[in-house]
């Protein structure tokens, strides 16, 4: 009795190996615009500022940088960005709303996934704009995890990327932000309104 086996399932299971593929790590960045203003001046248009912590850690080290880090296996990335914020300044979406139900307050601003951009590794980052919201949000502002400090700055002055360093491509990203923030965020109003004797 003659049998045929098929050569090639034989050559498939022998010859089979398993490859190893190296893949970006993916991160989150959260931009949280507040606009500014004098209490009790009701003629105070107010200035529009933006959430950023001081690295405490290399790479860029001391520099300014916007809150974020790793997503976490099996994780969503707009479920990881609002983690990370609060993990580094204690910065709520809302002090009553689940994480699901922040969601509405996230805004996809761009992915950054220059190779260079992070000279750790190959990093691809998912930044997105975050509204604050509710009467209090700002009382628990303080730096922690990997964040030396944490503080509001001008938006009109970090575009100008003279008087503040920021870490990573970050220059670049807020320069997307700003264009969006201009054209439709404004008219949104997609920021907190902070007055100067409440947190700055």
């Amino acid at each position: 009795m003659s049998t045929n086996h098929d050569s090639s399932d034989h050559a498939s299971s022998s010859s089979h190996h398993t490859k190893t593929y190296r893949n970006p790590s993916l991160t989150v960045d959260a931009i949280v615009p507040v606009r500014v203003h004098q209490s009790h001046n009701i003629d105070d248009e107010g200035s529009f500022h933006i959430c950023l912590i001081t690295r405490g850690r290399d790479p860029f080290k001391s520099c300014l940088a916007f809150p974020g880090g790793f997503v976490d296996y099996g994780e969503d990335p707009e479920i990881a960005v609002l983690r990370e914020l609060e993990e580094e300044t204690h910065l709520k979406v809302s002090e009553t709303k689940t994480l699901e139900e922040c969601r509405k307050n996230l805004q996809l601003i761009t992915v950054a996934g220059n190779p260079q951009r992070d000279p750790r590794r190959h990093t691809v980052s998912v930044v997105y704009a975050v509204k604050l919201e509710g009467p209090y949000a700002l009382r628990n502002l303080k730096a922690d995890d990997d964040a030396e400090s944490v503080s509001f700055y001008p938006l009109s002055s970090l575009v100008k990327g003279i008087e503040y360093e920021l870490a990573f491509d970050h220059q670049m990203i807020l320069e997307k932000f700003a264009k969006w923030f201009n054209d439709f965020g404004k008219d949104q109003e997609f920021y907190y309104e902070m007055e100067v004797d409440e947190h700055l």
